[in-house]
């Protein structure tokens, strides 16, 4: 586990373009880490990736490779998406994640 979060650290960006994805944990811990999110525009990943990252169509590989390509060379864009991720990150941080599920039982 401390391994893949080294990694993550120093990854310049996350490529998620999964088909089928419930929530989008991945995603959740690469903002988390501070890295870039490229992720598939599909299922629950953008409730999670937001405008933290940028979402893309699953099938087109020119807008991934783009979208790599200008993550890769622009760092101002790169540090910009790694603040985003981080700040919306704390979303899904578990002690909000609790809060939430209690005030919604409390409301229940």
């Amino acid at each position: 586990v401390q391994a893949l979060a080294a990694i993550t650290r120093q990854a310049k960006a996350l490529l998620f373009p999964s088909r089928n994805e419930s929530f989008g944990i991945p995603a959740a811990e690469a903002m988390a880490a501070g890295t870039a999110v490229l992720a598939a525009n599909v299922s629950g990943i953008p409730e999670v990736v937001g405008d933290a990252g940028m979402l893309l169509p699953v099938d087109d590989e020119e807008a991934w490779y783009e979208a790599l390509k200008m993550v890769l060379e622009s760092a101002d864009r790169r540090k910009d998406m790694e603040q985003k991720g981080r700040v919306r990150s704390e979303l899904f941080h578990w002690s909000h994640c609790v809060e939430r599920l209690v005030g919604g039982l409390k409301a229940g």
